[in-house]
């Protein structure tokens, strides 16, 4: 234990008398690690001031890029402006065109209905002419060839009309009023046969309303004044009649027919005063 304690003592002392030389040779490592300070200090203080730099000329080109940016986000920004007014302005300019399209074609068609009617009224006028030419010249042949004169053959304010004299009323009267007095004229209510009759007819009484001798009084079922059914033509009628209306305050309903002021019939009340046509054959010479 002795000589293992006199070893260790050794030892230390070994320590002891190394140390010195061991501090020394740290010392002279610091010194020289002191002595490169400065140059260190410098290195560094050279990085500092390039970093300064840099962040100077980083902050200068993100400026810049920055007033790019805003200046192109402007510039942007008014091209989108322009852009959002265009389709309001296009379609601003569409309305007026189709407003004016629109003008026109009623313009258009006011022409069109115009040019129409003129040309139905001078194509209703010129048959209602030739028609009666018709009429005319048949009476001269039947005449030629029967050798049938006719002297007087209807009386004062009667019109003839082929073997027919009619009486246009001046006067108003009921409708049973009106039929009767036809009676004693030694004729009929107006009974309309065919086209024939009814162009001379209706050329004669338009614009004025008169009474026909039709009637539904019985059974409701329409009828001449001498029992005839009437054979039903709705394009005879104005449009919707005959419709028996009963909101005149008159009482009842419409049972009786005149002729109307478009040349149409309607079914109207009876106690109506209306002018009248009589109808009655003409005296045979």
């Amino acid at each position: 234990m002795l000589r293992e304690l006199e070893s260790k003592t050794d030892q230390v002392a070994s320590s002891i008398h190394s140390l010195p030389a061991k501090l020394q040779q740290t010392a002279t490592q610091s010194q020289e690690i002191y002595n490169e300070l400065p140059e260190v200090k410098s290195a560094v203080t050279n990085l500092g001031a390039s970093m300064t730099r840099l962040s100077t000329e980083i902050h200068g080109a993100v400026s810049l890029h920055d007033q790019r940016l805003q200046g192109l986000e402007v510039a942007v920004n008014n091209m989108s402006s322009s852009l959002d007014t265009i389709p309001s302005q296009l379609q601003q300019t569409v309305t007026q065109e189709g407003g004016r399209m629109t003008s026109l074609e009623q313009s258009v068609t006011r022409l069109s209905t115009s040019m129409n009617a003129m040309s139905s009224d001078l194509q209703e006028k010129d048959q209602k002419l030739m028609t009666a030419l018709a009429n005319l010249t048949a009476e001269i042949l039947s005449i030629k060839q029967h050798n049938v004169t006719f002297k007087n053959p209807c009386q004062s304010n009667w019109i003839a009309k082929g073997s027919s004299c009619y009486l246009f009323s001046s006067n108003k009267l009921a409708w049973h009023a009106a039929r009767d007095y036809c009676r004693t004229q030694g004729g009929l209510l107006l009974i309309l046969n065919d086209a024939e009759e009814w162009t001379f007819i209706t050329t004669n009484s338009v614009p004025e309303y008169y009474w026909v001798g039709l009637t539904d009084e019985i059974n409701e079922v329409w009828r001449w004044v001498d029992g005839t059914p009437l054979v039903m033509d709705k394009s005879q009628w104005e449009p919707g009649q005959p419709d028996n209306w009963t909101h005149h305050g008159l009482g009842g309903g419409e049972d009786c027919a005149s002729l109307e002021d478009q040349a149409k019939l309607n079914d109207a009340h009876c106690i109506e005063p209306r002018r009248y046509i009589c109808e009655k054959a003409a005296a045979e010479v």
